[in-house]
């Protein structure tokens, strides 16, 4: 069922300048081991607040850290290793399931540094068990993406069954699916005309369990941030394979996908903008 959408109100707030790596680069460390997401909270130790002064009392030298707050992060995907495009950056949830010929790409959004993963609209990159996301608690799922081609039901990020994020109205759309083809009631998100081909697009997801809140901010922009509230909560299989470009067997992505990030939080708006400007800034 299609639920109301409700735009924020309220005036854009600039985005944050400047760079710096994560404040604590053992919690960076400590997050690569490929065990549990217990110490997902990146140098939660050293959580960096709004005037860039670190709790720990560590700040990077030379660089604006204000900007790097990012703390929850379960996974990012920085497709650094051409033979390896479903690399986790944080070793949880690598995606070593490769369908098609997924290829490394060095175009990226708004001169971020790194590369993006290029899908030709029969590829993609699953994980088919063991997966450390957890899609019925608090998350926020953040990517950018540059649609080659527009098309309907084209997936970005994915799980089976129960975790869409597709496009419809011919490909102009986002749509936000959960339980698609399980026992859990199917609910529609749909935010109108943000997709063109060649255009970069960041979409920031936010699932409130506790309220079956879902919301979504485009490009960081608090003027552009949608709510829905559903009726259903999201229903998850832990047997269905989550995928970067399809939902593994179908819906494939045809263009770029740009630095994929799991929390397992809820973003504030402001935190959305900060990964907006700079994706964590990511090495």
């Amino acid at each position: 069922m299609l639920r109301t959408l409700v735009l924020a109100s309220g005036i854009g707030v600039a985005l944050l300048a400047g760079c710096s790596l994560f404040t604590d680069l053992g919690g960076l460390q400590a997050g690569q081991d490929g065990g549990s997401n217990s110490d997902a909270s990146i140098g939660s130790d050293a959580a960096v607040d709004a005037r860039g002064t670190d709790s720990g009392g560590e700040v990077d030298s030379g660089t604006d850290a204000s900007s790097c707050g990012c703390t929850n992060v379960v996974s990012a995907y920085r497709f650094s290793d051409p033979a390896n495009l479903g690399t986790d950056f944080f070793g949880r949830n690598n995606m070593t399931t490769t369908v098609g010929a997924p290829k490394q790409s060095p175009t990226t959004p708004n001169g971020l540094p790194g590369h993006s993963i290029a899908l030709d609209g029969s590829s993609s990159v699953c994980i088919a068990s063991g997966f450390t996301f957890n899609s019925t608690a608090d998350h926020t799922l953040c990517w950018w993406s540059q649609p080659a081609a527009l098309a309907n039901s084209t997936n970005q990020f994915a799980q089976a069954c129960g975790y869409d994020t597709w496009t419809t109205n011919s490909g102009a759309d986002y749509l936000w699916r959960i339980n698609n083809c399980n026992d859990g009631g199917t609910a529609d998100f749909q935010v109108p005309n943000v997709y063109s081909v060649g255009t970069w697009l960041q979409i920031c997801q936010t699932y409130s369990a506790a309220s079956m809140t879902r919301t979504v901010m485009l490009n960081g922009d608090p003027a552009k941030k949608y709510t829905v509230t559903d009726t259903v909560p999201i229903v998850e299989d832990p047997s269905a394979n989550w995928c970067i470009g399809s939902y593994g067997s179908g819906g494939y992505w045809t263009g770029l996908m740009y630095l994929p990030m799991w929390f397992d939080r809820v973003l504030s708006g402001a935190e959305m903008q900060q990964v907006n400007a700079n994706g964590c800034c990511l090495p």
